[in-house]
């Protein structure tokens, strides 16, 4: 904890990366108040105090909270939405081919709503084509997939 305080007495707009224990899942923890916890969280309570509701959760405006920044400049507390949508901002959203279980790819999509559009093939098609349900042709055509594409 020593050296997370002292971490937060540095007044810079870079980031600052724990570089100490990590969990399992390779993520950056400490001890704090008694919890384990991750580091930019017991950062932000020492810089911020108690969140407003126990919803709340740490956000970072920098985009490296995967990597546990703790720069005190890059902390606040938001609710999940606000959180969600840093994540999109920042580009760290998890979504298509970046799953790890997509079925299709960018240019595939992009393919298929081609091929829909100009109405060169049918949604059955097309599902036997790529190996996919119609389902799914059909919530890629409507945009409820792939809707960033």
């Amino acid at each position: 904890m020593a050296w997370l305080t002292d971490k937060l007495r540095v007044e810079t707009d870079d980031c600052i990366i724990w570089p100490f224990a990590n969990d399992r899942s390779g993520r950056g923890v400490v001890l704090y108040r008694g919890n384990y916890m991750a580091p930019y969280r017991a950062a932000c309570f020492e810089v911020f105090g108690d969140p407003p509701t126990p919803e709340h959760q740490t956000a970072h405006s920098c985009g490296n909270g995967h990597l546990a920044c703790v720069n005190k400049r890059h902390l606040r507390w938001a609710t999940s939405k606000e959180n969600s949508e840093d994540t999109v901002a920042h580009g760290r959203q998890v979504r298509g081919e970046r799953i790890s279980r997509a079925l299709l790819n960018r240019e595939q999509v992009i393919e298929i709503r081609g091929l829909l559009e100009a109405r060169q093939c049918r949604q059955q098609d097309l599902a036997e084509r790529y190996g996919v349900s119609k389902q799914l042709i059909s919530a890629i055509h409507n945009r409820a997939c792939w809707a960033w594409v």
